[in-house]
């Protein structure tokens, strides 16, 4: 199957290794601009260098208000967002609705 996402960015959170990697990766190679997400910058940088110039990188723990709050900011509305938390922070978070964290979208 040929899935084009020209034009879309994907927000990718836990994506610096392993399956969320994988995910972003491929979200790539589909046309996709994409955001990779990881709480070290030491593993953002890697991940991104593995792409070209249609991905970035941003060392933040979006399972945190903080962290929540700082990536709204950032990136205040990307079409596609992949939750790869794991199953403890996802409780936390609703991509949908009303915010992230608790925040509203602004």
């Amino acid at each position: 199957m040929n899935i084009d996402l020209s034009g879309k960015v994907a927000l990718v959170t836990g994506s610096t290794e392993s399956i969320g990697f994988a995910i972003a990766r491929e979200l790539h190679h589909a046309g996709a601009e994409v955001i990779i997400n990881g709480r070290t910058r030491e593993k953002v940088d890697a991940a991104v260098t593995h792409l070209d110039s249609r991905a970035r990188g941003h060392a933040l723990d979006p399972a945190s208000a903080e962290g929540c709050d700082a990536m709204i900011r950032t990136e205040p509305e990307p079409d596609i967002v992949v939750s790869n938390l794991d199953a403890a922070c996802v409780a936390a978070i609703s991509f949908f609705g009303g915010g992230l964290c608790g925040s509203e979208v602004r």
